[in-house]
């Protein structure tokens, strides 16, 4: 028989010796405030070791928020839709709907390549001010509210505009990715407006899409969405998610 403890002293043992062996050098080890912690889990008779590179709280709990929108991006739902997007650091991103800017900051953070979990224990940290990042959002409040999250990240490189999604051409001359969290339309009698909502959101990111740009959005408005990407000649991809308890996808869509 053995408990937790016997599995800590010998996992850190070998640890220690391997370590030792390979880099001829002994490793310390600070058990109040270490740099590196390595988890050893035992599930039956399967052995997991691995580094931890989030601390004790989830990911998706970023620590960054100031500003409380009233249906805020789950940030890990925003860094998937980034990855999807496949959005390289020397591309134009746009974010049209904008919100309180969850998906500017993960951009942010993955073109810099900060990992998300520094954020706990660090204010300001060293961005990449090279990147080319805006926003859009419609509602005065929201625009504010994005702009406090920025400043207090010491972001200062991403633009916000006061603006409307069915009018992108007035706010960006091109863009390589739009990635965006569409309003969902889940309340009755918000289908009519979201269905115009999209028609003039893809119909308007036709005129500032790159050559290869591309468009990346979370919905649960499957069929609306893929109705008027159609008839605006898009092709897309999709990839089914669940969100809460809500089943939505995620569609990447190109010219």
């Amino acid at each position: 028989n053995f408990n937790s403890m016997d599995i800590a002293r010998v996992a850190g043992d070998a640890i220690i010796k391997s370590y030792q062996s390979s880099a001829e050098k002994r490793l310390k080890v600070n058990l109040d405030s270490p740099d590196n912690i390595i988890r050893v889990e035992l599930i039956h008779d399967l052995l997991l070791v691995g580094v931890d590179t989030t601390g004790d709280k989830g990911l998706h709990r970023r620590g960054y928020r100031v500003y409380q929108h009233p249906a805020p991006l789950n940030p890990t739902i925003a860094a998937a839709l980034l990855k999807i997007s496949k959005w390289k650091p020397e591309n134009i991103l746009v974010d049209p709907m904008c919100g309180s800017g969850t998906i500017l900051v993960e951009a942010a953070l993955m073109g810099s390549n900060i990992p998300p979990g520094h954020l706990r224990e660090c204010e300001k940290l060293q961005f990449d001010h090279k990147l080319k990042i805006m926003g859009i959002e419609k509602f005065r409040k929201h625009v504010k509210g994005c702009q406090e999250t920025l400043s207090r990240l010491g972001i200062d490189f991403i633009k916000i505009k006061q603006g409307d999604a069915e009018h992108l051409e007035k706010y960006v001359q091109e863009a390589d990715n739009i990635v965006t969290n569409p309003p969902y339309g889940i309340r009755v009698g918000r289908k009519s407006k979201i269905k115009k909502l999209y028609h003039n959101f893809l119909k308007t990111a036709k005129n500032i899409l790159t050559e290869n740009g591309s468009i990346t959005l979370l919905t649960p408005q499957e069929k609306i969405l893929k109705n008027t990407a159609t008839k605006l000649d898009y092709e897309w991809t999709e990839t089914p998610i669940i969100y809460g308890n809500l089943p939505v996808k995620i569609f990447k869509l190109t010219i």
